[in-house]
């Protein structure tokens, strides 16, 4: 029907299926160009989807290979994505109720915790890949460079992702497990708090050296003390005191938007 998006993995399109009548969003990955590893990533994303079930996952339903191109069929949220949400929100210069905040957030920690659940990190989590239906449900998808480990203690090393939302053991090339992606869902709590995001400049590198170095700047005060405490501990530097994704969902102000 139309194209909704493009980037390095793809183009992504709505398509109508003319036996249901129901619109899918299609991603087609041209393997003709790809390396080896690209080609690795795009089997990945097709695999992770198969896998991952939740209610705030984004459903997979098929995919094919037609003319060198690798075609994954998946449910389409046609409601934009968090991004963009949050830009129409500094616009309009209104800000996320606490209600609103907390609703959004337990819907990307329920994502997490599925993907968790299978010992698979997802490494890019950001505003922009998480999708919004029409009934206003918050979906994670964009899996082309998760990666699942043996175990929860495993560590990974490739540094991959998008800088804002990189942790500090990443950015310095360390070793990292699940909890990258848990600081990663406190960018976007912090984002959703303050339409801003925690750490930025105008160049990577200065993204970077603030991530590492520098203390965020500190939140209204306003803000619902349960929410301050929750962006204090998703983005502890120190990832050995950062909580574990099932940790944030038992915080009783996260656990009962859950519910």
């Amino acid at each position: 029907m139309r194209p909704i998006g493009k980037g390095a993995a793809g183009a992504v399109s709505v398509c109508r299926n003319i036996i249901d009548n129901e619109e899918y969003a299609i991603k087609e990955i041209d393997l003709q160009y790809l390396s080896e590893k690209d080609k690795k990533s795009a089997q990945n994303e097709v695999q992770f989807l198969k896998v991952l079930k939740g209610p705030t996952i984004v459903r997979f339903h098929e995919s094919f290979v037609h003319k060198n191109s690798i075609h994954i069929v998946m449910e389409y949220a046609s409601g934009g994505n968090l991004a963009q949400l949050i830009n129409k929100k500094l616009v309009s210069g209104i800000r996320f109720s606490t209600h609103e905040v907390l609703c959004n957030l337990s819907q990307v920690v329920m994502a997490v915790m599925a993907m968790h659940n299978k010992n698979i990190l997802h490494r890019d989590i950001k505003t922009q890949n998480i999708f919004i239906t029409k009934s206003g449900i918050l979906k994670l998808g964009d899996f082309g460079i998760s990666r699942e480990l043996e175990t929860m203690n495993a560590k990974a090393q490739t540094c991959c992702g998008t800088p804002y939302f990189m942790p500090p053991e990443v950015c310095l090339g360390k070793p990292y497990d699940s909890k990258a992606d848990v600081w990663a869902v406190g960018v976007i709590l912090y984002e959703l708090v303050t339409l801003q995001k925690p750490f930025e400049s105008d160049t990577i590198n200065g993204v970077l050296h603030k991530i590492v170095k520098c203390a965020y700047d500190p939140l209204p005060d306003n803000i619902d003390p349960q929410i301050k405490m929750l962006v204090v501990a998703l983005l502890n530097k120190d990832y050995n005191k950062r909580p574990s994704i099932f940790e944030v969902a038992n915080i009783p102000c996260v656990n009962k938007e859950i519910q």
